[in-house]
This record gives structure tokens, sequence and C-alpha cells, in this order.
């Protein structure tokens, strides 16, 4: 939509007509561009009906513009769609394409392609059961960005442009939860990672939790881009989710852990007592999680259905990465046992003495 004082004056049509040009010329997947500029006129006499342009021919006179505003302002098909009814906002209707141009390598698809036996039943037959795919959020970012773009060279205080509608407020979304996503993931591993530093008191107390849920988090979007299931407004709270459910399995067993390591310095009887004692306890709490999370599988509403799946699916990912991986890295990385000291129940106010916080 342009706003301005009058939108009748040879000056403002004159850019109008520049503006939808350019967009008519420059916009990538749109298939028309409407305006006053290319407005039809339609108007019956006695015996004929008769359909041109509006603005065939940009006025030159006064006499000129006075007479198109009056076919414009008399035009019920105009009114509250190209102009409002006291001639200060215009409307540019941009029709975006409702099929993707790209092959699934991300190419555009030539429109020849399809040119020849355009006529053969079998190759009719044969294009009819192909499933279109609508156009993708990639493209429907493109146009927007490229409307922003051309919107900037023609705004000014008397050609106020305001750009709206459908594609616009798709790609407003799409960015603003990959916004909130990001901002959402780094505060939740912020919080828990103080956590577990006031909990465990170690740099592998904190290191080893968030690379297992970290990679849980990976490996879910993962599946989603494997399947093709889009990031919408519910299942991008999955990334956060998945941090604040399966930190709970690593700390229960890192816990386990070091509480046995500091007493018996053996880090592979340790770790074999921790997976004995938290193992079972972790497999079904992380099962019946899981389960519980592919119940929404069965919605009927597509991302409720996908935020199911995909959090039942990265609760049992999880699961393999806390009861396989992180054991494995317990394993490998040189770990310090905390100096402690046991007193006996007669020595009254004497405390744990424990060396500086072990790396």
């Amino acid at each position: 939509a342009i706003q301005s004082k009058n939108i009748f004056t040879i000056k403002f049509l004159n850019k109008l007509a520049k503006l939808h040009k350019e967009l008519e010329d420059t916009l990538p997947f749109v298939d028309d561009v409407n305006s006053l500029i290319n407005a039809r006129n339609t108007r019956g006499t006695k015996d004929s009906l008769i359909v041109d342009d509006l603005f065939e021919e940009l006025p030159t006179t006064q006499k000129e513009l006075n007479f198109k505003k009056m076919l414009a302002q008399n035009n019920p098909l105009l009114k509250n769609l190209l102009i409002d009814d006291s001639g200060t906002i215009t409307t540019i209707v941009i029709d975006t394409q409702t099929y993707t141009s790209l092959d699934t390598d991300g190419n555009v698809i030539k429109k020849d392609q399809n040119d020849e036996d355009e006529f053969d039943d079998d190759t009719q037959t044969k294009n009819e059961t192909l499933k279109k795919k609508f156009l993708t959020d990639w493209e429907n970012i493109q146009i927007v960005n490229a409307t922003h773009e051309i919107v900037k060279k023609y705004q000014s205080d008397d050609f106020n442009i305001l750009v709206s509608g459908t594609a616009v407020i798709n790609a407003e979304l799409k960015g603003s939860m990959k916004s909130d996503m990001q901002k959402f993931i780094k505060i939740v591993i912020a919080v828990i990672a103080l956590f577990l530093a006031i909990l465990f008191r170690r740099v592998s107390g904190v290191v080893l939790p968030l690379l297992t849920v970290v990679l849980t988090i990976i490996s879910a979007l993962s599946l989603m881009a494997i399947f093709g299931a889009p990031i919408t407004v519910v299942t991008q709270i999955l990334p956060s989710f998945l941090l604040a459910v399966t930190i709970g399995a690593s700390i229960h067993l890192l816990s386990i852990f070091y509480k046995e390591f500091n007493l018996t310095k053996d880090k592979r009887l340790s770790l074999r007592y921790a997976m004995g004692h938290s193992g079972l306890a972790i497999v079904m709490t992380s099962l019946t999680t899981a389960a519980g999370l592919w119940s929404f599988s069965f919605s009927e509403l597509a991302p409720v259905a996908d935020l199911g799946k995909f959090a039942s699916a990265g609760v049992v990912i999880g699961l393999l990465y806390t009861l396989v991986f992180l054991p494995a890295l317990i394993a490998l990385i040189k770990l310090k046992p905390a100096k402690i000291t046991i007193v006996d129940n007669d020595e009254v106010g004497q405390s744990y003495e424990a060396n500086k916080i072990p790396q």
C-alpha cells in the first residue's frame, strides 16, 4: 500500500509506474503484479463492451489526469481494492507463484522441460500424477527480501510504502522463530552450565552433559531435515525442550559416578557401579517420557504431530548418548577424584576437606 496526500497527481503516478515496472521486472517467483498502472477500465455503450487499460498512457496534462481520476473513482471494481474513497491510498498486489520453481537439487526448472509431447495422452497422465510442491520458504523469503530492497529506493514522506500480506507475514514469522530459537538455546545452555558448575564443581561435570545434550539436539533436528519436517511455531520449542529433558539423565549418571569415584579412586569400577545403580532408572524414565510425547504424533495438526514424533525420537537418541557416548567419554578422559576425609562419629566439628576444583 502507498500512502500520499493525493494519489491522483502526475508526479505520483509517474513514480508509481516506475515502482510497478521494477517490481514486475525484478521480483523472482512472481506470477503477476497489479496496480492502478495496469488496472482494466471496463465500460459499456449501447451496443458494445469496451475493455482497456485505465492508464494505457500516463496523463501529461491536468485535463487528462482529471478524466482518468473520474474513471477510477467511478469504477466499483477498483474501490477498496486498488484505491480508497478519499484518494490517499493505492495498492500494488503482488501474486506469487503457487508452486515451486525449483527441482529437488534446488535448481530452477526450465519451462521447456515439459514442452515436448505436450499433447501426448501418456505424458499428460504421468504429469497429472506427479505431486506438485508448493512455493518453498526459501523462495518466499527471496520475494520478500527483493521487495523490501526495491521499496527502500522509492520510500519518501509523500510516497509512504507499507508492505504486508501472507508472504511477508510468513517471512517475518520464520525470521522471528529463527532468532528466538537461537536466543532460547543460548539462555538455556547458560543456565544449565551455571547449575552444573555449582552442582559438580568440575569442568568435566559441565562439559560432558552439555556435549551430550547438544549432540542430541543436532541429531533430532537432523532427523527433521531428513524427513522434510518444517520448523513451525510449535516445533521451535523442540531444542529448548530436549535440553531441559535430556540433561536430567546425564546429571543422574554423573552424580552417582562422581560420588563413587571420590571414594574408590577407581574410574572403571565407579562407572560400572553408576551404570548398574542408575541405568535402569534412566532407561525407564526416558522411555516413559518418549511414550508420552509419541502420543502427540497421532494429532491431526501437522505441527503437533511433528513435535510428538521428533521430540520422542530426540529423547530416545538422548538416552543412547547418555548410556553409550557419555560413559565412553568418561572412560577416555583423565579425571582426578576429590580428596575427602571420612570423620569418626566422635570427631565433632571436623568437616570434609576438599582440594582445589579437579579438572
